[in-house]
């Protein structure tokens, strides 16, 4: 994220994404700043989220704290390439841009607890392309 900043982006809405093993595994979030939240605790809806799993053989985890503060995780099967829309997000417990700050992806199908997720800071990159690419 550039220094400062909740709304990077030019366009209506931002796009972030993280690579996971050589770009192995992806994920890409389509988001809009609250207009209110200030750096470094951005917040704001999510629209849509974008999930590939480039390998043939390996099964990555998506791990993070849901809206209701359970910690939740999502198989990521070989091959897997989903776009899913806000209501698909929110019923797993993705709401929010915040809602990504504890957001990984591992090998790993063992849920972390509650701590070791918050510990977690994940790497995520602002993107200037959309979720179809």
């Amino acid at each position: 994220m550039p220094p400062r900043q909740c709304d990077p982006s030019p366009d209506a809405h931002n796009v972030v994404e993280l690579h996971i093993d050589n770009d192995q595994c992806e994920a890409r979030f389509l988001w809009d700043w609250d207009g209110i939240s200030v750096f470094p605790n951005c917040a704001g809806p999510l629209f849509r989220g974008r999930v590939r799993n480039n390998t043939v053989n390996v099964t990555y985890y998506a791990h993070f704290i849901g809206n209701r503060g359970t910690p939740r995780t999502i198989q990521l099967d070989p091959g897997l390439d989903e776009v899913r829309n806000a209501a698909w997000l929110a019923q797993r417990g993705l709401d929010s841009y915040s809602d990504l700050s504890s957001f990984s992806i591992d090998t790993s199908p063992n849920t972390p607890s509650l701590s070791e997720l918050r510990a977690n800071i994940p790497n995520w990159v602002y993107s200037t392309t959309s979720l179809d690419e």
